[in-house]
């Protein structure tokens, strides 16, 4: 019989969830045959030679939970934990009522947009859709639910302690074409939006580090800056019109001792490709643009992130103060002033702050350590 795969091998809308799938055979290769259900997550290992050889008659065991698949040379295992995650926000996304969503408000608007607004060009992908919901659902809604879903959270967050310890992190696996851009682009709306209108909580942040390979992906993502040309929130319309400013309120700013220093934080900031301004003692700041300031300007300031840069020896504490020091005292009272200056910048940052130096650092890099 003709496998009719190859005749018709895509069975549903990228815009909607599947509901059918090809069935494989032992090989791994699919069949004529239609399952009428979504495909669950699994993953096949390929089991390395051994370096040594075993024993005469000894073979390698292969482990199969009932598909099939499994043999000498890969091992298949159903993903359990990401099969269950995706059954509870599926359970969760059918919900038709959002006051059961247990969402913030912020977070619902941005749902039913993703879901249901009448895009104009290009609209979201299920699985980019659903990728947003996922890191939504993980973070909003499973820590007010029951044992089972608690459960789940404990389990990734042992196996990223595991991993990584001191750095808790989710992945999510998307097929190459898919639209990763996108799904970050929908994830930092949704963080930022929240981060602006609820500063209180503790669960959103404006501030966002993309680490890229190279310098030709990093031009590609430049449409996740909220004020770039091109950008996504925007052109896409991932945000309805009246979020567009709070998603330009990423607020960062960097600081130097003195204005000696002032190029090597703008050098900084187009490195990391960010549009700036520099400060003066007016303090007033634009929206997504990077600020860039003297220490000076630090006091009665407060932003979300800082960057404290060039805090290298002979800046910090400045060398031109200490060579006109008479005495020891006023030395003392020079270095007292410096590291006071330091202190000040750092304490301004409300979530996150950097803080660089090339060596030899200053002295004072020494108090931050804990």
């Amino acid at each position: 019989m003709e496998n009719q795969f190859f005749k018709q091998p895509i069975l549903n809308s990228p815009y909607e969830c599947s509901t059918r799938h090809w069935k494989l055979d032992t090989e791994g290769q699919p069949t004529h045959e239609i399952e009428p259900a979504r495909r669950s997550s699994s993953l096949l290992t390929p089991i390395p030679k051994p370096q040594k050889r075993k024993a005469a008659g000894q073979k390698q065991l292969a482990f199969d939970e009932g598909e099939g698949l499994s043999t000498a040379d890969q091992v298949y295992a159903a993903n359990v934990v990401i099969n269950q995650v995706r059954d509870h926000v599926t359970k969760w996304r059918n919900e038709p009522d959002p006051a059961k969503w247990n969402v913030t408000l912020e977070t619902q608007r941005l749902l039913e947009h993703w879901r249901h607004h009448q895009f104009s060009d290009l609209r979201p992908f299920f699985c980019q859709i659903e990728a947003a919901e996922t890191v939504i659902w993980l973070t909003e809604v499973a820590p007010h639910l029951g044992k089972q879903e608690k459960a789940l959270l404990a389990h990734l967050a042992s196996a990223s302690t595991d991993a990584n310890p001191g750095l808790e992190r989710l992945a999510l696996k998307l097929a190459t074409g898919t639209g990763k851009t996108t799904v970050m682009a929908m994830l930092i709306a949704w963080q930022t939006v929240n981060a602006v209108r609820r500063p209180g909580s503790g669960r959103f942040t404006r501030g966002f580090l993309v680490v890229t390979p190279g310098l030709t992906i990093r031009e590609r993502l430049r449409v996740l800056q909220p004020n770039d040309p091109d950008s996504y929130y925007e052109s896409r319309e991932l945000v309805p019109r009246d979020m567009i400013e709070d998603v330009r309120r990423a607020k960062i700013v960097i600081f130097v001792r003195s204005e000696a220093q002032l190029d090597r934080a703008m050098a900084a900031a187009v490195a990391a490709d960010l549009s700036y301004q520099v400060l003066d003692d007016t303090v007033d700041t634009k929206h997504a643009f990077a600020s860039v300031a003297t220490m000076h300007l630090a006091k009665g300031l407060e932003f979300r992130a800082i960057a404290v840069i060039a805090c290298d020896d002979e800046v910090l504490p400045l060398q031109e103060r200490i060579e006109t020091v008479a005495d020891e005292s006023d030395l003392e009272d020079v270095y007292n002033t410096e590291r006071h200056l330091l202190y000040v910048a750092c304490t301004r940052a409300r979530e996150q702050l950097l803080v660089t130096a090339v060596n030899p650092a200053s002295v004072f890099l020494d108090d931050l350590r804990m």
